[in-house]
């Protein structure tokens, strides 16, 4: 009776998982924040757009104002990871790009460059005198700050995890009456 009072005592440290696979098993993820307040500015030559955006974490609430180059022509990744990420202040100077709500709008197109934010808030698309050119997808990725946090820790997760396994062999062995034969 001793012995399944001491194991349904345990349940609870059992059944909660390890502290390894608790460290393990967070990702932390930044994605677009929504609405992602995005704003794009073309490069004086005209190859190249900044574009800037507001980043959260799914670990935090905190919202950052990130900015990275984009160059015209070159080939959409369908999953775009982390990109080079330049200064915000990058956008002092350029050209800033109209961003239309929908493609079916009332007002004349522009001749210049412009775009069309897609209704889900983490894709656009670029047009050039009313042509579409591409639809690029704002950054999902995870943080590798995180994965050194992470590796960091593991050492102590591992000691957890050891006194919370070496805390229920001792309570089960003691459980027995097995420590009174130790001399």
């Amino acid at each position: 009776m001793r012995r399944l009072a001491w194991m349904l005592a345990l349940l609870p440290l059992v059944l909660t998982g390890c502290a390894t696979s608790a460290l393990w098993g967070n990702r932390d993820f930044r994605e677009p924040r929504k609405p992602p307040e995005l704003a794009l500015f073309q490069s004086a030559d005209t190859t190249r757009v900044l574009v800037l955006y507001d980043e959260t974490s799914d670990t935090s609430e905190r919202i950052s104002r990130r900015a990275y180059w984009l160059r015209l022509g070159e080939k959409t990744k369908r999953n775009p990871h982390r990109p080079f990420f330049v200064p915000v202040e990058q956008s002092q100077g350029l050209l800033p790009l109209v961003i239309f709500e929908s493609a079916t709008t009332n007002s004349p197109w522009p001749t210049k460059l412009c775009a069309v934010a897609s209704t889900n808030d983490i894709a656009f698309t670029l047009f050039s005198e009313g042509r579409s050119l591409a639809t690029y997808r704002l950054p999902v990725y995870q943080d590798s700050a995180g994965r050194s946090k992470r590796i960091l820790l593991t050492p102590l997760a591992v000691a957890a995890d050891a006194t919370i396994v070496g805390s229920c062999i001792f309570l089960w062995w003691w459980s027995e009456g097995n420590l009174n034969d130790v001399h």
